[in-house]
């Protein structure tokens, strides 16, 4: 519908043949819903086991589609047996006009609200853990929310009150099964793949196997420096973060800012050894761009301000 409104199209109007395509495939797979099954019980055929303890995982993801998140119990036993079942899951279109950072964000905000409603309906004491592929969704959680723009500042507040930040980890993508819902699946996909009825495989597996981090380092300082271009015409000003000042790193912040703003006929340079090293020995540099004319200048060494 999203895909419909975004083309302006009138009532009289036919659909475009990919759009057409697209929800006569949606009508036709609607029947197959029924033969979805999705237990009620929870603790079915555990009732004569020992539970010793009772985890609560909450996946997100988004795309420029939707954001999802997907809850599932992960249950220890006396026997060392760990199972996994679903709970719930949370699917909502995402907003025109959002980068994917902030509906990643969004998505880890709807996880936060399912898991609360989880607590609230299970009555249970769960260890809670919250999963996402956006590493700056994490930084974002574990940072400090003031220092951020309102619309981030809000979500965070809300995500912190409602979580705990050390509760967060990173999952890759492919491992998420709230991928499956963020992109969109079909019911014969979605019927047939046990990650999201189960989860991912490794919540079988104690957490000493887990390959996921609490990148709780996000939260430390790290040296970088600014590389800064100044158009000579207009004074504008173009800003690169570079990790170091070694050849190759100046080499990628030039190639960006190549590729963001054109060619330069002349490019003025104070006589860092990095930018000196770069343009005359470097051959990655002169590969690059052998098809482009322009003219490299350096300002007089010991020049007031050449640094």
């Amino acid at each position: 519908m999203q895909e419909i409104w975004k083309l302006s199209l009138d009532w009289d109007d036919d659909l475009p043949e990919c759009l057409s395509l697209a929800w006569n495939r949606w009508c036709n797979e609607v029947p197959g819903l029924g033969e979805l099954r999705i237990p009620r019980y929870l603790f079915s055929n555990m009732l004569n086991v020992g539970i010793t303890k009772i985890e609560l995982h909450c996946f997100s993801d988004a795309s420029q589609k939707a954001y999802a998140t997907v809850a599932c119990l992960r249950i220890l036993f006396n026997d060392e047996r760990i199972r996994t079942v679903f709970v719930a899951s949370k699917t909502r279109v995402a907003p025109l006009k959002l980068i994917l950072p902030r509906l990643e964000l969004m998505g880890a905000l709807l996880s936060a609200r399912l898991s609360y409603r989880i607590i609230k309906a299970l009555n249970l004491n769960l260890l809670c853990r919250f999963w996402t592929d956006s590493q700056i969704t994490l930084f974002w959680i574990k940072g400090t929310a003031n220092k951020f723009k309102p619309f981030i500042k809000n979500r965070i507040e809300e995500i912190v009150k409602l979580t705990s930040p050390e509760d967060w980890y990173f999952c890759p993508g492919k491992l998420n099964p709230s991928d499956l819902a963020s992109r969109g699946t079909s019911v014969l996909e979605l019927r047939d793949n046990p990650v999201w009825f189960q989860g991912p495989e490794w919540l079988e597996l104690t957490s000493e196997h887990w390959s996921m981090q609490n990148n709780a380092n996000l939260k430390g300082m790290q040296k970088s420096y600014i590389v800064l271009f100044t158009c000579a015409t207009t004074r504008a000003l173009h800003l690169e973060l570079a990790p170091t000042m070694t050849t190759e790193s100046f080499l990628m912040e030039f190639r960006r800012f190549i590729s963001r703003r054109g060619n330069c006929r002349i490019m003025y340079s104070h006589n860092a050894k990095t930018f000196k090293c770069v343009i005359w020995n470097s051959r990655k540099f002169l590969r690059y761009y052998c098809t482009i004319i322009f003219m490299i200048l350096f300002v007089i060494k010991r020049l007031h301000g050449n640094s």
